[in-house]
């Protein structure tokens, strides 16, 4: 009678069984989506005369621990010393993007980027006036 397990017993191994097969499919699933699915996105910082933040802006962009595929920094025009300092960067960081355009508007410098970029995510910051600097500053750290 001992080699015989009872159909309770049985019914909570099948359930055991079940629980640790769902639990496991569960875990494979949720790593594949967060591993595979997740859109890639980038970061647009549009600027302008912004040569004594930009360095300091785009070096804290590259400390933080997650990033986008690529930065895009788009000038709007500066008329400082902001595109010399933009391409010095460039040698430095990988997956910096530069692209320079005129004193256009700033719904403009929207559509041009969209015309640049591909992917499916697009993180837009307005850097161009004052107190969004001062936002980036504090988001920055910088």
């Amino acid at each position: 009678m001992g080699e015989f397990l009872s159909t309770g017993t049985i019914l909570a191994i099948a359930f055991i069984v079940i629980l640790l097969i769902m639990y496991f499919r569960l875990i494979r699933n949720l790593s594949y989506y967060a591993d595979e699915k997740l859109p890639k996105m980038e970061t647009v910082i549009f600027i302008k005369n912004a040569q004594d933040e930009i360095e300091g802006i785009i070096s804290n962009y590259y400390s933080s621990q997650v990033k986008p595929v690529e930065l895009w920094i788009v000038d709007c025009g500066s008329e400082d010393q902001t595109p010399q300092i933009l391409e010095r960067l460039t040698l430095r960081f990988i997956g910096l993007k530069l692209l320079f355009l005129s004193d256009l508007p700033f719904h403009l410098c929207i559509q041009e980027v969209l015309k640049h970029t591909n992917a499916p995510a697009l993180l837009l910051i307005d850097g161009t006036c004052l107190s969004s600097k001062e936002m980036l500053k504090l988001a920055t750290g910088f």
